[in-house]
C-alpha cells in the first residue's frame, strides 16, 4: 500500500512524561548506592534553577549549556543504559492516548516519524517499541572514543525541528499539507505550522490560547487512562 502521509511525534510531553534533565540524572545516578545518589542529586540541585531560567528564556541555549554535562562520558557506557533507562523511565510513563492515536496513523499507513532533542541512542528503544518509521533526533559530537558535550548539528528546537520535518519530507516526496504535528510546548509551533493537520498535546495556558486561535486541535493525554479529546 502506497504511504499517503506522514504523521510527526515530539516525544517528551508529547509521547510520554520525560524530560531530558531526568533521563540525565537516571543515566548518572542508576549505578550509584543510595549514599552516591544522595550526594549527586545534592550537589547537581543548586544548578536547577539555573537550567529552569534558561529553558524559560531559550529552549536552544539551554540544550546546549545542559548536554555539557555529557562531555568525557563514553558512548558505550550510554549504549549499555539505554535500554534499561527505556525500561525504567520512559515506557511506565508513555500516555495511552498516544498509543491510541499512533494505531490509529499505522492502521492508514502513514509513517511514523519521531522528532525530538533527545539523545538518539536514548529514544531508540521507544522507537523500536512503537515500530516508528523513522527518528530525527539529537546526537552528541564524540571525539577520541567520549562525548565532547557538543550536539552534531546543534539542539532539534524551534525552527531546527520544523526544518528537519520540511527535509524529510522533501526526501519522502511528501505532501505536508496532509501530513499530522503533534507536541506540547511554546517551542514547537515552528514544527506545528508545518504540517496541515498539528495536534497539540497536554497544552499550557499561552499554547492552547494559540492553538484555539489558529483552530488546531487540542488533545489531552494522562497517563493511566485513555485519551480525552476537546476540539478547537
Amino acid at each position: 500500500m502506497t504511504v499517503q502521509a506522514a504523521a510527526f511525534f515530539d516525544v517528551d510531553g508529547t509521547i510520554l512524561e520525560g524530560n531530558i534533565v531526568r533521563y540525565y540524572a537516571y543515566l548518572r545516578t542508576c549505578k550509584m548506592t543510595q549514599l552516591g545518589k544522595a550526594l549527586w542529586i545534592a550537589l547537581f540541585l543548586p544548578k536547577v534553577p539555573y537550567y529552569m531560567l534558561l529553558d524559560a528564556f531559550s529552549r536552544r541555549r539551554f540544550s546546549q549549556a545542559f548536554y555539557r554535562n555529557y562531555t568525557n562520558l563514553s558512548p558505550t557506557q550510554l549504549d549499555g543504559l539505554a535500554q534499561d533507562h527505556f525500561r525504567a523511565l520512559m515506557q511506565p510513563r508513555i500516555y495511552p492516548g498516544s498509543l491510541d492515536q499512533l494505531r490509529k496513523h499505522q492502521d492508514r499507513n502513514d509513517l511514523i516519524v519521531l522528532v525530538t532533542n533527545s539523545l538518539e541512542t536514548l529514544v531508540k528503544p521507544l522507537a523500536d517499541q512503537i515500530q516508528a518509521s523513522a527518528m530525527i533526533a539529537a546526537r552528541l559530537r564524540q571525539q577520541d572514543g567520549a562525548f565532547t558535550g557538543e550536539l552534531e548539528k546543534g539542539p532539534l528546537t524551534d525552527r531546527s525541528k520544523a526544518e528537519a520535518i520540511v527535509a524529510f519530507s522533501k526526501e519522502r516526496q511528501l505532501d505536508l499539507s496532509r501530513c499530522y504535528a503533534y507536541a506540547d510546548s511554546m517551542d514547537d509551533i515552528p514544527m506545528l505550522e508545518t504540517a496541515g493537520h498539528a495536534r497539540v498535546v497536554n497544552p499550557g495556558k499561552r499554547l492552547r490560547k494559540i492553538a484555539l486561535a489558529k483552530k488546531w486541535k487540542i488533545l489531552i493525554w494522562n497517563l493511566g487512562e485513555s485519551k480525552k479529546e476537546r476540539t478547537s
